[in-house]
């Protein structure tokens, strides 16, 4: 299989599954509570199922990361308008997924010691797990931006959705430092979720 059909197949199939997990497949199956320690007691309760959709939960958002990256290897180059923007992104885009995979080693530490009964240092390592992403979505807004400029400057698809992913970004960044209600973060994830499933689509499609 080719590289940018790898690349929107990624980009497709992370997003959904990031979704499915995370918002439909946790809430409904583990649940979680308003504080880490009530977090912590719904996890320990169903801990096994936890490490599963916890991992499945990673695969799929690394897929996501994993997917951007390919994308704006193949942006990058002097020859190519915005090069420079998509190998910023790249950059970001590879610690962001460090900082996911920091977050989801915390998680499964925090079962394993809440498993054996030290509840106290479960509970701070679940507090670490869930803010140790605390600028995330600055450097995400950020990259998303610098990758929807390239495509603007690339035409690489519809001008649309290049702009859109700049204004998702944009938007991202703002989020950091205005505090918003809930309701805007997860529509802004939805919105950036679709977007890469269209993205992946047109990658997958120039490919053929």
């Amino acid at each position: 299989m080719s590289t940018a059909r790898t690349t929107g197949l990624l980009l497709m199939i992370g997003p959904v599954a990031t979704l499915v997990v995370w918002m439909g497949l946790w809430p409904a199956l583990i649940g979680g509570g308003e504080t880490p320690a009530e977090d912590l007691a719904a996890m320990l309760a169903n801990q096994q199922l936890s490490l599963i959709l916890g991992a499945l939960g990673t695969l799929a958002m690394l897929s996501m990361f994993i997917g951007y990256r390919m994308l704006t290897g193949s942006l990058q180059g002097d020859e190519n308008a915005g090069g420079s923007y998509a190998q910023i992104a790249g950059m970001l885009i590879v610690l962001l997924a460090a900082v996911t995979l920091a977050s989801s080693g915390l998680q499964f530490g925090v079962m394993e010691v809440g498993s054996e009964g030290n509840f106290e240092l479960a509970a701070i390592l679940q507090s670490g797990s869930d803010n140790i992403g605390g600028m995330n979505a600055f450097f995400w807004g950020l990259a998303t931006s610098l990758i929807g400029l390239a495509l603007v400057m690339q035409k690489k698809v519809t001008p649309i959705l290049a702009y859109l992913l700049v204004v998702i970004g944009v938007v991202g960044m703002i989020t950091f430092f205005v505090e918003m209600p809930d309701v805007v973060g997860m529509v802004m994830w939805v919105l950036w979720s679709a977007a890469t499933v269209a993205l992946g689509f047109f990658t997958y499609k120039a490919a053929n």
